[in-house]
């Protein structure tokens, strides 16, 4: 690690967060892994749902919407692992993830 690697942080402020780095990727992936889950599990229902209100009933289209929260939630959680990598490499840690 290089002082320049972070300018302001000591080098055990620098060690202290690159050990901390991986366990907050994981975990935000783990959180990722539960929301593909979930949407993955709700597929067929919504397309059951998109079908008959399509159909019969357009109010149930804001079924098919929590689909779209649930993707907009794992895009952010996306954006929280890529900044903690770039902070990474810019920490200069030893790679782990």
């Amino acid at each position: 690690m290089t002082p320049e690697a972070a300018p302001g942080l000591s080098a055990a402020q620098r060690a202290e967060r690159c050990e901390i780095l991986p366990h907050e990727i994981s975990a935000i992936r783990d959180e990722m892994a539960a929301i593909r889950a979930v949407i993955l599990g709700r597929r067929g229902q919504d397309q059951i749902a998109a079908s008959l209100a399509a159909i019969l009933f357009p109010p149930m289209l804001s079924q098919i919407d929590q689909q779209k929260v649930r993707k907009q939630a794992l895009d952010a959680r996306q954006a929280e692992v890529d900044k903690r990598l770039a902070e990474q490499k810019a920490l200069a840690c030893p790679s782990t993830t």
